[in-house]
């Protein structure tokens, strides 16, 4: 017997795929910017060839 379906069980099977759509954005956002986070870490010394970990504040020699 096929059943009706209510407004009531579609409006939440779309708000409880919305709800998941919506946090596996955030989780990808979240890892992405986690993963990014290292760019930018290093600076160059203006007075010679070290480079800043401004991270920790050690400072190393630049490889090139």
């Amino acid at each position: 017997m096929l059943r009706k379906l209510s407004f009531d069980i579609v409006f939440k099977t779309i708000l409880a795929l919305f709800i998941g759509y919506f946090l596996f954005l955030l989780t990808n956002i979240a890892t992405t910017m986690c993963n990014k986070s290292e760019v930018g870490r290093y600076q160059f010394n203006d007075h010679g060839s070290r480079v800043i970990d401004t991270k920790t504040g050690e400072t190393m020699e630049a490889k090139y």
